[in-house]
């Protein structure tokens, strides 16, 4: 998982007042995950990437999402979202699963 997505998860939490009892469970899920580090020449290169072809496309998308995009190509993962802010991406740079966030268990 990428560091973005971890403080972003932390930050989503706190955001909506879960409490520091559920925010200390957050991190110990959060602990059981693999992190890719942002500072990766691999990550670095697949961030400039994905940037330039965004701006060639005249697409955007928010920094915080480029960088999770990069660190997910850059480690072969597969973003699990519930938005469609990665379909610019797919097929080229990640292959993303969609879950409704209307019915997250389908």
């Amino acid at each position: 998982m990428s560091v973005v997505t971890l403080g972003e998860a932390q930050a989503f939490a706190r955001q909506r007042g879960w409490g520091e009892a559920r925010i200390v469970r957050l991190r110990e899920l959060l602990r059981e995950l693999v992190p890719v580090n942002l500072s990766s020449q691999a990550v670095l290169e697949r961030y400039a990437e994905i940037s330039e072809f965004l701006k060639r496309n005249g697409r955007t998308l928010s920094d915080n999402d480029v960088w999770i995009a990069a660190c997910a190509s850059a480690a072969g993962a597969t973003p699990l979202t519930t938005d469609r802010d990665f379909d610019p991406l797919a097929g080229q740079y990640v292959d993303r699963v969609w879950i409704d966030p209307r019915n997250p268990g389908a």
